[in-house]
């Protein structure tokens, strides 16, 4: 009967045995924020033409196009694509992306009733690489993975020597996300978005304007 305290008492000294105590003596090292790990090396998409745009339309086009099938291979909904603005961006994208669509047999609508809901968001997003002085930074490999010694304690990290300017001093500083959503009511059917460089001397295409002020009404009273 009395073995089996015995045995809970070994049991209880063998794992407090495998139990680190903390402090400097246990030569520990541990990060209180994440490493910053750069990407491998991977390519983007620059929009430089009007015939990229139609490209990029027609690549949505055929995403779009195989989920609605997918659905209603039948063809039983139209596809009403929602206005996207007043940029000659946006103007030509939607034109592109109807050609595209009617290309491949989707039926299209003139009016959202009765109809799925194609929508095209973008949004521009501006950055401001440092290239110059202090480019080069040390950063763990990609995809490392942290391990520890028989005694318990991290291996050195494995780290390289990442010079930002390399490839940030020939990238534009401006890209645009596009979202293209297939909708019925609450339902998505397919969606998908793109990251694509824009030139920043044309941003002017993928912005809108400023807004023009209202002229103020001036009332005249008619005398006889």
């Amino acid at each position: 009967m009395r073995s089996a305290p015995i045995l809970a008492l070994a049991l209880l000294t063998a794992c407090a045995g495998r139990i680190l105590p903390f402090g400097p003596e246990t030569d520990l090292q541990t990060a209180r924020v994440p490493a910053p790990v750069g990407f491998a090396f991977t390519t983007q998409h620059t929009l430089e033409s009007a015939q990229h745009w139609q490209e990029a339309a027609r690549r949505v086009g055929l995403v779009m196009a195989e989920a609605y099938l997918r659905a209603y291979p039948d063809g039983s909904l139209p596809v009403f694509l929602a206005p996207m603005g007043t940029t000659p961006f946006a103007q030509n994208f939607r034109q592109f992306l109807l050609e595209s669509l009617s290309k491949q047999g989707i039926p299209l609508a003139t009016t959202p009733d009765g109809a799925l809901t194609l929508e095209i968001t973008t949004q521009m997003v501006q950055h401001h690489w440092r290239t110059e002085g202090g480019r080069v930074r040390t950063v763990p490999n990609p995809g490392f993975v942290q391990g520890k010694d028989e005694r318990g304690r991290y291996l050195d990290l494995p780290v390289v020597r990442e010079d930002r300017g390399e490839y940030t001093r020939y990238a534009p500083t401006t890209e645009m996300v596009l979202t293209a959503g297939l909708y019925l009511g609450p339902r998505v059917l397919a969606h998908t978005s793109t990251v694509f460089y824009i030139p920043p001397e044309e941003q002017r295409l993928y912005q809108p304007g400023p807004a023009i002020p209202a002229s103020p009404l001036k009332h005249y009273i008619l005398v006889e």
